[in-house]
């Protein structure tokens, strides 16, 4: 689909765009990195780009010059008065947004003020899998509020495959009217940063082996599956733990790895700024999620050769890891298997190069373009709502 788009683009093509993206509500996850990071990547390009998102927030220094932040109100009824100020006064073409409220805060402006902005949607996972186990009717009625918000924007996308076949059923449309656009994971500023020394005596100094998990500490995460696992691999070998990532399962995660004896193996340093030196030092990356969208952090590991073991969850990872040569795919929740799958790898890890070549399509640059030939498409080309 990418192919077609770029082959769709007129004259006007060389002509910058003025952009906006907007997350009212910031986190440290993936979805706000991965907004800075095409938002930096489509400013490169020359696109005047706004960001729209609170005064302050994790990865917002990554916010280059050219780049204009404009500070969101904490209030949700402050931020309808601001964007509705925003939209009547700036007027850039399009909206990019990742959140469903921000999603409905877009469409509700949109349709008080006769704005003509176009709104581009950017969901991160596969919402079937997340209310898996929920009782059928809250299952049916996010499904519907979920079609109806997503059908009235111009243009929806996706950024794996998986999250464009759940998108496309639970809208009811052709997975054909979803774009696919990879994750701009790969970013110079990235690479550099994983060239800093790691700041983690575990992985400055000789010693047992590091398996590293990344990511907040909750249910989905399934961080006590690996605690479980790094306790079968112990029985083996020696082996250590570091758990990135701040939540609310924090000392349940470590009272686990006290019963199973493992604490002195166990750290959980909580969030970290950059990453990129413990993924570019571990002896082992481990996603054991229950459910993921693209998940940012097993690219990354990739990008810097580090080996990686997953759980085979519903996610766009099944499209990187989709031969056996490149990481292990294990079933969700059985800690002996992924304990074998960590010993196989850290016995024989897979070659470098080959984990780098597995993710190369998710650079900033790549993202940069499919998302300026999706963007002028929806601008410029009139796509329907």
């Amino acid at each position: 689909m990418l192919q077609t788009m770029s082959q769709t683009i007129d004259s006007r093509s060389n002509d910058p765009l003025h952009l906006a993206f907007m997350i009212a509500r910031y986190g440290r996850g993936g979805v706000e990195r991965m907004m800075l990071n095409t938002a930096v990547g489509l400013a490169r390009r020359g696109h005047r780009v706004d960001y729209l998102a609170p005064a302050r927030g994790a990865y917002l220094d990554g916010l280059e010059a050219g780049i204009r932040l404009h500070p969101l109100p904490d209030r949700a009824k402050d931020r309808q008065k601001f964007l509705r100020d925003y939209l009547n006064q700036i007027s850039p073409r399009c909206l990019v947004v990742a959140k469903d409220r921000d999603l409905d805060l877009a469409l509700s402006v949109r349709r008080r003020t006769g704005s003509s902005v176009r709104i581009v949607m950017r969901p991160g996972t596969t919402l079937s899998a997340r209310l898996a186990g929920q009782p059928w009717f809250r299952r049916w009625l996010s499904h519907y509020r979920t079609a109806r918000r997503h059908i009235q924007a111009d243009a929806v996308v996706a950024n794996a495959e998986a999250v464009r076949q759940d998108v496309a059923a639970i809208m009811g449309r052709p997975e054909a009217d979803i774009f696919l656009v990879p994750n701009p994971v790969i970013t110079p500023a990235m690479l550099a940063q994983a060239d800093m020394p790691p700041t983690h005596h575990w992985l400055c100094e000789p010693g047992p082996p590091v398996i590293l998990g990344v990511g907040n500490l909750h249910r989905v995460k399934d961080f006590a599956t690996l605690i479980r696992a790094l306790a079968l691999v112990r029985a083996q070998q020696p082996a250590r733990l570091i758990l990135l990532g701040d939540g609310h399962l924090r000392e349940e995660l470590l009272s686990l790895a006290r019963d199973l004896g493992v604490a002195e193996a166990v750290d959980l340093p909580g969030f970290v700024e950059n990453p990129y030196p413990f993924l570019r030092a571990a002896q082992v990356f481990v996603l054991s999620s229950l459910r993921e969208g693209s998940p940012n952090a097993l690219t990354e590991a990739l990008a810097l050769g580090t080996p990686v073991v997953a759980t085979d969850c519903p996610g766009g990872h099944r499209e990187i890891l989709g031969r056996e040569d490149i990481g292990a795919l294990v079933p969700v929740q059985c800690p002996h298997t992924m304990a074998q799958a960590i010993l196989t790898t850290l016995h024989s890890p897979p070659a470098a190069a080959r984990l780098r070549d597995a993710v190369a399509a998710y650079t900033q640059d790549n993202t940069a373009l499919a998302y300026e030939a999706l963007l002028r498409r929806v601008c410029d080309a009139g796509v329907s709502r």
